[in-house]
């Protein structure tokens, strides 16, 4: 006898597609879910970006950031820089959409002393009332 045991993510994001647990993959797809313009408007609001799996919050510790710093970044991203949409999950029975964004940003580095190219890789998604960013993923390309 075999027993198989199915576990229901709960959607927490604003986007309403099929989730993997009802058949759905991954993979969204290859438009945004969510506006660029209102992720970047949520954003810079007092305490709305929202450091959601454990990785990104030791991906952003590592990187000497804070949820301010994330912000801003956010408020650099291009709608050029998108790459695709897809299920990201936080360990906690807990799934968003979300889409992901690479770009790079130059900056000066303390440690060169110089200006230096840094490639950034995000994937965000919008909670289900619209008033946070939940970064999924945030790290160095």
């Amino acid at each position: 006898m075999q027993l198989t045991i199915m576990v229901r993510l709960r959607n927490v994001s604003a986007y309403r597609g099929v989730t993997p647990s009802e058949g759905q993959g991954l993979k969204i797809g290859n438009t945004p879910l969510y506006s660029l313009e209102a992720i970047k408007e949520i954003a810079k609001k007092p305490n709305a970006v929202f450091l959601w799996t454990e990785k990104s919050q030791q991906h952003v510790a590592d990187m000497n950031l804070d949820t301010d710093g994330v912000a801003n970044l956010i408020q650099t991203i291009k709608d050029s820089e998108y790459r695709d949409s897809e299920w990201c999950e936080n360990g906690k029975g807990c799934i968003a959409g979300c889409d992901s964004y690479g770009f790079i940003r130059r900056e000066y580095c303390e440690a060169a002393q110089k200006m230096l190219d840094f490639d950034y890789y995000f994937k965000l998604g919008i909670n289900k009332t619209n008033s946070v960013i939940l970064i999924a993923s945030c790290h160095p390309s």
